[in-house]
């Protein structure tokens, strides 16, 4: 199951440039005078002068109950095709390579070994893996190991006979007795022999050990030795500032160190600013922080925003807060507006003509007194 990576550079030394390189390969069995495996890269061109380097990787995955021990030849061509020529080979250049491939009698290997990635704190880690059977004998009794000592996994698969050159699939859920963190897990592998033993190569004195490495993101129940609360200090007004007060107790044994956040506002604040994001609070301990938020003027009705609570860079708690948003105080014309649906201008003519003969009247009415 092993690959052979080879490195091959080709370099244009002509005066024109080469269209349609073809770069061929082959792996060549001494003993039997036959091709194991072979294939193509795709084409590329060079001008004159020019050099591409081309990466052949070759597995030996294929076909592998034919893949015999002993004496092979990497054969590496490369043929050149032009249209000018009506496609007939313009150039062509062949090298080799002596390859020993050695057959173990005993070993037995994991190979496409499929894990997440990335999971939540709450999902169970499943992995699927291929149990293959590299050597020329057949083996019983075969199982695999799981192991990791953070999250207390100890696990065994039986997997059972194996023939030689042969395969078996297994696909397992992991069982954890202790709480997920916000970190990087890495699930270790080992697969035994009928002894209880893990499988040894002859040829490195490589044992049959693997691993997979798992990000668990997410907040972490673990993690979570903090509570978070909020209350309203000032009400919501569109175009006003709204003032939150955040209460964040350490629920721990330990003093620790958090950072206040604030995230998911900006859909009706233009800022949030906080009066104190990082302390240090003791066993016990509580804290009250204030929060401003810039409402927006055309902001209204229930909003949401979600304190989030970090400790040394990991997010460790988020607690949503809702708010509600009442409309701006109206002016004069916007209450009339509300009151009549739209600007009627012949009401609005009337209602100022009253308010300078009422002006008028005023003003006379304050001079005949003074006479």
């Amino acid at each position: 199951m092993d690959e052979i990576q080879v490195e091959v550079q080709i370099e244009n030394n002509g005066n024109d440039d080469i269209r349609d390189i073809k770069l061929s390969w082959g792996l060549y069995n001494k003993a039997t005078n036959e091709w194991y495996v072979d294939g193509d890269e795709s084409k590329f061109k060079l001008k004159d002068g020019d050099e591409e380097t081309v990466i052949v990787t070759i597995k030996l995955d294929d076909n592998i109950d034919e893949l015999e021990e002993g004496e092979y030849v990497l054969y590496l061509w490369a043929n050149a095709e032009d249209a000018e020529f009506d496609n007939d080979d313009t150039c062509t250049y062949t090298t080799q390579e002596d390859i020993e491939i050695v057959i173990e009698e005993n070993f037995v290997i994991l190979y496409n070994i499929q894990a997440p990635e990335t999971m939540l704190c709450d999902e169970k880690i499943t992995i699927i893996a291929e149990v293959w059977n590299i050597g020329d004998e057949d083996q019983d009794d075969v199982s695999v190991y799981f192991y990791n000592k953070e999250l207390g996994i100890a696990q065994e698969v039986i997997v059972g006979s194996i023939d030689a050159f042969d395969s078996e699939k297994i696909e397992v859920t992991l069982e954890t007795t202790k709480e997920m963190e916000q970190k990087t897990y890495q699930i270790t592998m080992f697969v035994y022999d009928e002894d209880q033993d893990v499988y040894q190569n002859n040829f490195g004195d490589d044992e049959a050990e693997f691993s997979t490495n798992i990000e668990v993101t997410g907040v972490c129940k673990a993690d979570a030795k903090v509570t978070v609360s909020a209350s309203l200090v000032s009400d919501g007004k569109a175009g006003e500032e709204l003032i939150i007060k955040a209460i964040i107790a350490n629920t721990g044994e330990e003093s620790t160190t958090y950072t206040l956040n604030t995230a998911g506002y900006t859909a009706w604040a233009s800022s949030a600013s906080i009066d104190q994001n990082t302390f240090t609070l003791n066993k016990g301990e509580v804290k009250e922080v204030l929060i401003t938020f810039d409402v927006n003027k055309e902001a209204f009705g229930d909003q949401m925003f979600n304190l989030e609570i970090l400790s040394n860079n990991q997010l460790i708690s988020q607690q949503p807060v809702s708010v509600l948003i009442k409309e701006a105080d109206k002016g004069f014309v916007d209450q009339m507006k509300s009151i009549t649906g739209k600007i009627n201008w012949v009401l609005w003519a009337i209602i100022l003509l009253n308010i300078i003969l009422v002006i008028v009247i005023v003003i006379v009415a304050i001079r005949i007194a003074k006479n």
